[in-house]
């Protein structure tokens, strides 16, 4: 088998190509098994390699998640790796943090400023690819509460889920819609064709008719 060094060792390969951390240096190689996930076998493709290490087999961390509908992120000041499997609505009740849904890769909204916005462009190309993915936006009240919104594409439509269940001070309640599109118009993301609601905009969540003025969300 041919052997290849690699500089750090978390467990599985992961693809980051911008870590720049080494706790070690472990020598393995490569180990040609094939990959079934539920009975189907997968390809792994030219970036991916699964390598046995001292006997056990280490399969590629970020492409095992994303199959799962999963994310992975990695915080180079722990660091830390961090995988976020969705569920609709599977958010706990209490006490999810802006520090966590960052972790989770979750848009999070906080004095006006957005991270990880690049998540709209990502969930927008895999709309238009047919693949399934997913989007959460995590805006906190006041008070500090989180209202989460949730976008979950099956491969031919959207669930959009407004979760207000954790507002002590509103009024909490769960709806459900199911939308047709995601789309960038005038450099906004519009979530569209919806069952029940107008056309929302992410991730202000501003509705349609509201976009020419200047609302309250968007301050």
């Amino acid at each position: 088998m041919k052997k290849l060094w690699i500089g750090i060792l978390v467990g599985f390969a992961l693809s980051f190509a911008t870590m720049g951390y080494a706790s070690n240096v472990a020598e393995t190689v490569l180990y040609p098994v094939k990959l079934y996930l539920n009975g189907e076998e997968q390809t792994l493709g030219g970036e991916y390699e699964i390598l046995n290490y001292n006997g056990h087999a280490y399969v590629p961390l970020r492409f095992l998640a994303e199959q799962l509908d999963g994310k992975v992120t990695f915080d180079e000041a722990g660091p830390s790796i961090n995988i976020s499997l969705h569920s609709l609505g599977s958010i706990p009740m209490k006490g999810y943090t802006e520090e966590e849904a960052v972790k989770n890769g979750d848009i999070v909204r906080y004095k006006g400023v957005y991270q990880n916005l690049d998540k709209l462009e990502q969930f927008r190309q895999s709309v238009l690819a047919k693949q399934s993915d997913w989007l959460r936006v995590t805006i906190s009240t006041i008070e500090g509460d989180p209202l989460i919104f949730e976008l979950w594409y099956d491969g031919r439509r959207i669930w959009f889920l407004k979760d207000y269940s954790r507002d002590a001070f509103g009024y909490p309640s769960r709806t459900i819609d199911v939308c047709t599109r995601f789309e960038l118009e005038d450099g906004k993301y519009w979530v569209t064709g919806c069952e029940k609601t107008e056309s929302t905009a992410f991730p202000s969540l501003m509705p349609k008719s509201m976009a020419g003025t200047v609302g309250r969300m968007e301050g």
